[in-house]
């Protein structure tokens, strides 16, 4: 608590919005050999948080406690307010010939209201193919070992808006100073804003097999892997010559490879 005379005192009432509207459009139709499968989305999603605080110090009396803050001495009112939007829109293709050969392709495109004005939106495809090679004619007499056998391949994007809002533009912060012998308000500078702050991305490729054998008795998969990330949301130092230490940035890298088996009996 901070050091003061005849008491202290703080209110603070809370409030949160909450947003969210997807909307799907599927469309699935078989002829003949041929299967396809579409989907189309459009999402929107908004927050609003806000807080409203009013501190009082060197109250008259104590009978009425905090109810009495608006009769303190010294009053200090105080008002937070972030709201964030997120517009998604997608399409995605689904096909399948005879039940063997396989595809799924997607693209995507988000747009996130704390990245920098020019750099809001960002793209990212990704596609997928199987070949269901038990369902071979070629495969004959084997179906009776695998009952499935299945190759994959994909390569893919995605994004992390990993942010608190407002981290793209430059704020201001309350800085009280004496002024002769009453308190003045005063500001000094709290960030410095990056217009070109935009999406993390991971691109990500994988090739695999899935099986099952003997009627399902066994199932498992095995996958190689090779993960990217690249633009990193990483706060990088500066010199203070402006009062600021730091900024966010797009930098960084890190990479992930492997390879993954998964066994069930």
């Amino acid at each position: 608590l901070p050091i003061c005379t005849n008491g202290w005192g703080s209110m603070a009432d809370k409030g949160k919005s909450y947003c969210l509207i997807e909307n799907l459009v599927n469309f699935d139709r078989e002829f003949g050999r041929h299967h396809l499968f579409l989907t189309l989305l459009y999402g929107y999603e908004y927050t609003n948080n806000r807080t409203k605080t009013i501190e009082g110090e060197n109250f008259t009396n104590d009978l009425l406690s905090w109810y009495a803050i608006s009769q303190a001495g010294k009053v200090i009112p105080q008002f937070d307010e972030t709201d964030t939007s997120l517009i998604s829109q997608m399409a995605r293709l689904n096909y399948s010939y005879d039940s063997r050969y396989l595809l799924t392709a997607t693209i995507r495109r988000d747009g996130y209201s704390g990245f920098g004005e020019n750099s809001k939106w960002g793209l990212f495809p990704s596609v997928a193919l199987g070949w269901n090679i038990a369902n071979e004619p070629f495969f004959g007499s084997a179906k009776n070992v695998f009952n499935q056998l299945k190759l994959k391949v994909s390569y893919g994007s995605n994004g992390n808006q990993a942010i608190s809002p407002f981290q793209s533009i430059s704020k201001m912060t309350d800085n009280a100073y004496m002024n002769g012998t009453s308190l003045a308000v005063g500001y000094t500078p709290g960030s410095l804003g990056t217009p070109s702050l935009s999406w993390e991305k991971t691109v990500s490729r994988n090739v695999g097999l899935d099986f099952a054998m003997f009627k399902s008795r066994i199932t498992g998969e095995v996958n190689l892997y090779y993960n990217e990330s690249r633009d990193l949301l990483l706060k990088r130092s500066i010199s203070p010559v402006n009062g600021i230490t730091s900024i966010y940035q797009n930098i960084g890298r890190t990479d992930n490879r492997g390879a993954e088996l998964s066994l069930t009996s």
